[in-house]
C-alpha cells in the first residue's frame, strides 16, 4: 500500500466515524456499531505501516491512525453503554484509553474515565464511579479543553448524588452549569438543569426540583433531544408521585410517565436507563385499582433490572470481569497500604520512634529495665484558674503551642516526652534510647524550658493584661521499668520509685525554679551547672530529703 492509499483509507475511516456519530445521535445504535467496526478494519492495517511517521508527531499519519482508533473504540464504548452491554463497554473503553495514552490524547483519556464513571453508576458501584469521575476531572483540569472538564464535572456531580453526598453533588453541578453558560455549551446546560432538579427532589426541596425539571424539559423539547425529553418526563412523573410534595398529583404523574414511555417507543430509545419509571407506574396503577396493568409494567421493570446482570453472568470469564476483580483487589491492597501507612504515621506520633518501630515489626509486649535515667515533671503554675476564664478553643491552642514547644526542646536534647496530664508535662532521658549523659541532657532541657515563651497574638488576646506564666519543674534520676501498655489504645509509660520522686520534686518546688534531688545533683556534678541548696525538707511519701535548685549553666 502506498502512502497516498493510506491517506485515502484514513479519510474513509474518518467519514465512517462521523457517520457513526450521526446515526448514534438518532439512536440507531446497531448502525453506529457497524460503522465504528468498519472504521477499525480500515485503520488497523495502517497501525504499523512503514513511512507514516512517528506516532508522537501530531502532524504524522501514524498519529492520525492511532487517534481515530481511540475514537472508534470510544464510539463502540458509548454504543455498548447505551445498550446496557456493560462488559463490552468496559472492554472498549480500556482499548480506547490504551491507544489515546500512546499519543497523549488527554481529551479522550478524560472522556473514557468519565464514561467509566457512568458505567459504574449503571452497575450501582457509586464509590467506584466517584473515583473514576474524579480521575477524569483531574486529567481534564490539567490537560484538556473546558468542554471536557464540564463533562467530567457533570458525571462527578451525578456520582456524588447517587452516593448521597448532596453538598458535593450540588457544588459540582452548579460549577459545571456556570461554566456551560459562560462558554455556551447548550447541550450540557439542558442535562445539568435536569440533574440539579433530580438532586433537589432527592433532598426534598420540591419547588426547586419542579423549577429545574420543567426548565430542562423545555430545553430538551426546544433542542429536539428526545433522549433527555423522555428522561425529564419520567422524573417529573416521579416528583408528582411524592406524597410529601405539596403539588402531588398521581394523575399528572401517570400522564408524565406515559409521555416518557411514548417517546421511548416512538424513537426506539433504550429503556434500561429509565427502567425505574416502569416500577413507579406499576405502583400508581395498583393504587388506582388496575392490578393487571400494574403487573405488566412491573414485569417490564424486572426484565430491565436484570438486563445488566444477565450480561455480566453470561460473560463472567471476559476481560471486563477479570479487570473488575483485579481493580477490586488493587483497591483493597491500596486501602490496606493506606491503612498501614496511616497506622505507621500514628504510631510514630504517639510513641517513641524506636518503640513504634518495634510495634510495627510485630512486638506486642514491650517491657524494658533501665538502671539509670533522668525524669522531668513540669507544671504551669496558676494556669488552672486563668484557663477557667478562657474559651475552650483558646485553652487547647495554648496547651498545643506550649507542649509542641517543649517537644521541640526535648528532641534537641535527645529526651522523650512520656505524657501530658492537664497542664502537666512529663519527660525522660535515657529511655528508650540509652544515654550515659542523660542527666546533663535533661538539665539542659529544663533550663531551656525556663526561657520566656512569646505567645502568639491569637492566644495572648484571651489572657488578662500582664499575665505571666511560671513553670515549676522537678528532676530526679534512678532506675525505672518502661514499656507499652494497652491493647487497643497504646501508650508508652515509665514506672518506679524514681518516677514518684521526680513528681515530688515538682510538687514541692517553687514557681520559676528547677527543683532537683540530691541524687540528681550528685549525678550531674557541679562542673556544668550551679546548684543552690534548700534546707532539708519533708517530702510527702519520701520523708526528710536534701534538695537543690538548679539555677543556671556555668
Amino acid at each position: 500500500m502506498t502512502i497516498l492509499q493510506a491517506e485515502q483509507q484514513i479519510d474513509i475511516a474518518i467519514e465512517k466515524l462521523i457517520r457513526a456519530r450521526d446515526v448514534f445521535d438518532v439512536f440507531d445504535y446497531k448502525e453506529a456499531e457497524l460503522l465504528a467496526n468498519e472504521a477499525l478494519a480500515l485503520l488497523f492495517p495502517l497501525e504499523n505501516m512503514l513511512g507514516l511517521g512517528e506516532e508522537t508527531d501530531t502532524n504524522s499519519l501514524r498519529y492520525k491512525v492511532i487517534y481515530h482508533i481511540a475514537h472508534a473504540y470510544n464510539r463502540l464504548m458509548v454504543v455498548a453503554l447505551s445498550l446496557a452491554d456493560f462488559i463490552s463497554a468496559f472492554d472498549f473503553g480500556t482499548l480506547s484509553i490504551a491507544f489515546a495514552e500512546r499519543i497523549q490524547y488527554y481529551n479522550r483519556v478524560s472522556q473514557i474515565y468519565a464514561n467509566f464513571g457512568g458505567l459504574y453508576m449503571s452497575l450501582d458501584e457509586d464509590l467506584r464511579a466517584i473515583e473514576y469521575c474524579r480521575k477524569a476531572l483531574a486529567i481534564a483540569s490539567q490537560y484538556c479543553e473546558i468542554g471536557i472538564s464540564i463533562g467530567a464535572l457533570v458525571n462527578l456531580g451525578e456520582a456524588y448524588r447517587r452516593n448521597g453526598d448532596y453538598n458535593k453533588s450540588l457544588e459540582c453541578s452548579l460549577e459545571a452549569l456556570a461554566l456551560s453558560e459562560e462558554h455556551s455549551v447548550i447541550e450540557t446546560i439542558n442535562l445539568l438543569s435536569g440533574n440539579i432538579g433530580v438532586l433537589y427532589m432527592d433532598i426534598g426541596e420540591y419547588s426547586n426540583a419542579l423549577e429545574y425539571l420543567l426548565k430542562a424539559l423545555q430545553e430538551s423539547i426546544t433542542s429536539n433531544d428526545k433522549r433527555l425529553e423522555a428522561m425529564w418526563f419520567g422524573y417529573l412523573g416521579r416528583l408528582y408521585c411524592k406524597d410529601d410534595f405539596e403539588g402531588a398529583d398521581t394523575q399528572k404523574a401517570e400522564e408524565y410517565f406515559l409521555q416518557s414511555f411514548a417517546i421511548t417507543e416512538e424513537f426506539k430509545l433504550p429503556k434500561y436507563p429509565n427502567r425505574k419509571n416502569y416500577k413507579f407506574m406499576a405502583a400508581l396503577l395498583y393504587r388506582h385499582g388496575q392490578p393487571a396493568k400494574a403487573y405488566e409494567y412491573l414485569e417490564t421493570f424486572v426484565e430491565l433490572e436484570s438486563e445488566g446482570k444477565s450480561v455480566e453472568s453470561k460473560k463472567e470469564a471476559t476481560k471486563f470481569d477479570y479487570a473488575f476483580k483485579t481493580a477490586e483487589r488493587d483497591k483493597n491492597l491500596a486501602v490496606e497500604r493506606a491503612e498501614a501507612d496511616a497506622t505507621k504515621r500514628l504510631l510514630h506520633k504517639t510513641l517513641p520512634k524506636s518503640i513504634a518501630d518495634r510495634v510495627i515489626q510485630g512486638e506486642t509486649r514491650i517491657a524494658d529495665h533501665f538502671e539509670n535515667v533522668s525524669i522531668l515533671f513540669a507544671d504551669v503554675v496558676g494556669f488552672t484558674g486563668i484557663s477557667a476564664k478562657m474559651p475552650p478553643e483558646a485553652v487547647l491552642r495554648f496547651m498545643n503551642f506550649l507542649f509542641e514547644h517543649f517537644d521541640s526542646i526535648a528532641e534537641r536534647h535527645g529526651c522523650e516526652r512520656i505524657k501530658t496530664i492537664g497542664d502537666g508535662y512529663m519527660a525522660v532521658c535515657g529511655a528508650p534510647i540509652r544515654y550515659d549523659n542523660n542527666m546533663e541532657r535533661l538539665a539542659q532541657m529544663a533550663m531551656e524550658m525556663m526561657v520566656d515563651i512569646i505567645l502568639p497574638d491569637d492566644i495572648r488576646m484571651y489572657l488578662p493584661l500582664g499575665t505571666v506564666f511560671d513553670l515549676r519543674i522537678g528532676l530526679h534520676c534512678g532506675e525505672i521499668t518502661a514499656g507499652l501498655i494497652g491493647t487497643g489504645k497504646l501508650a508508652y509509660d515509665i514506672y518506679g520509685d524514681a518516677v514518684n520522686t521526680a513528681a515530688r520534686m515538682e510538687s514541692h518546688g517553687e514557681p520559676g525554679k528547677i527543683h532537683v534531688s540530691e541524687e540528681f545533683k550528685n549525678a550531674v556534678g557541679e562542673s556544668l551547672f550551679t546548684f543552690t541548696e534548700r534546707s532539708e525538707m519533708n517530702i510527702k511519701g519520701k520523708g526528710m530529703m536534701k534538695t537543690y535548685f538548679l539555677e543556671q549553666s556555668k
